[in-house]
């Protein structure tokens, strides 16, 4: 048989219980130093601006109040990137049975930063002009694009060859993809309700909107941020990790997509 005969390889069938399991196995044992880099570079950042967002009078906003939230918010973008992309590298590392610390790649992570954001905000129009148009086209999007980031941070090519490169890992496991978005939705809208039982619990003890109050409430929104990127960049490199293993990498992919 020739190389132009032979079919190309396939993924098998992914369980995503078994993607759950691995990425709780990786974060487990590191969980306090990971949990404080992804602090230090999101939840710290994001409790600055839900403080200032959350104590601020809408009434009362001046060019420079506004100017500092929305420099907070680009802050917090730029970050929370930065800190996905370490995560990821690190994650990676331990998938091969390396030791390291995700602030051994802070570095790479804000070298990098740009060019996840540009996928990310291409990203997410797309999906959001699919949610808004049919709900389904934009969940399909977010399916094949789901390995987008450790796509990028693994194997390095254009911001636009991300999204092919994704889609064909993806490509016969979306459900199953899905399935685990609904798993992670639900483990989040459990999170969330946590965290709402205790800000109404504040509101009633210390007083809606006092600044003992929107304190507490913004280090727990900024902790819940900081837990979500670094459980979603563990997720989604073990998910990267399991579709890649029965695929041909990238570049021998492209040589047989040639010889075919």
């Amino acid at each position: 048989m020739t190389t132009a005969d032979a079919a190309p390889v396939l993924p098998g069938k992914i369980d995503i219980m078994h993607v759950a399991r691995r990425t709780w196995d990786l974060i487990r044992p590191n969980f306090g130093a990971d949990f404080g880099f992804a602090m230090l570079l999101v939840g710290i950042p994001a409790t600055v601006m839900e403080f200032l967002t959350a104590s601020s009078n809408p009434d009362d906003y001046s060019g420079g109040k506004v100017g500092l939230i929305l420099i907070t918010v680009v802050a917090v973008v730029v970050a929370s990137l930065a800190a996905e992309v370490a995560l990821i590298r690190n994650t990676l590392r331990r998938i091969e049975g390396e030791s390291g610390q995700a602030m051994d790649h802070l570095s790479e992570g804000l070298r990098t930063a740009p060019a996840a954001l540009g996928f990310s905000l291409l990203a997410g129009l797309a999906m959001m002009f699919g949610l808004l148009l049919l709900i389904v086209p934009g969940l399909m999007m977010a399916t094949a694009w789901a390995v987008g980031l450790p796509v990028l941070v693994a194997e390095r090519p254009g911001v636009m060859a991300v999204f092919r490169r994704s889609a064909d890992l993806t490509r016969g496991n979306r459900w199953r993809i899905l399935g685990l978005f609904c798993l992670w939705i639900a483990i989040a809208i459990g999170a969330a309700l946590v965290i709402g039982l205790v800000t109404a619990v504040l509101s009633l003890l210390l007083g809606t909107f006092t600044p003992a109050a929107v304190g507490v409430m913004a280090v727990l929104n900024g902790a819940f941020s900081a837990l979500g990127v670094l459980v979603g960049a563990t997720a989604a490199t073990v998910l990267y990790h399991e579709l890649t293993r029965d695929r041909p990498s990238r570049a021998v992919q492209e040589i047989v997509d040639i010889l075919r």
